[in-house]
């Protein structure tokens, strides 16, 4: 390949890295600002008092209420309930592993359980 026809090409790719790097900046830097909007107009709307001390999140009635303790509520209460199923999986699949599988069976599922917990949890609940 000629020196030229690869400068050409790097530059064709500097061009497209930096297009796309300034697209992604521009992005976020939207998503940022229409959070933070969004963020202070509810604050203008919504009593902060009402917010934190009231018992009731119905966004869709003709008088919107938005309290924070609903929604405390509910993920203490599905981050139990994932905990009392995944803390006894963990232990259980970390013993059997360190204790009773056989070599072969070890070499097989630790990569396996490893590739599984790099998965984040997101993806997965999408899934």
């Amino acid at each position: 390949m000629t020196t030229s026809k690869r400068e050409r090409i790097d530059t064709m790719f500097k061009i497209i890295f930096k297009t796309g790097g300034i697209s992604v900046i521009v992005l976020l830097g939207g998503i940022f600002f229409m959070l933070f909007y969004n963020g202070i107009s509810f604050l203008f709307n919504i009593n902060p008092i009402d917010f934190f001390t009231g018992s009731q999140w119905d966004p869709g009635s003709i008088k919107s209420k938005y309290s924070i303790i609903p929604l405390l509520f509910s993920t203490a209460l599905v981050t139990t309930g994932s905990m009392i199923i995944a803390i006894p999986l963990g232990i259980l699949c970390a013993a059997f592993l360190s204790e009773f599988a056989h070599p072969n069976v070890k070499a097989i599922l630790k990569p396996v359980i490893e590739m599984l917990a790099s998965i984040p949890s997101v993806a997965i609940g999408f899934l």
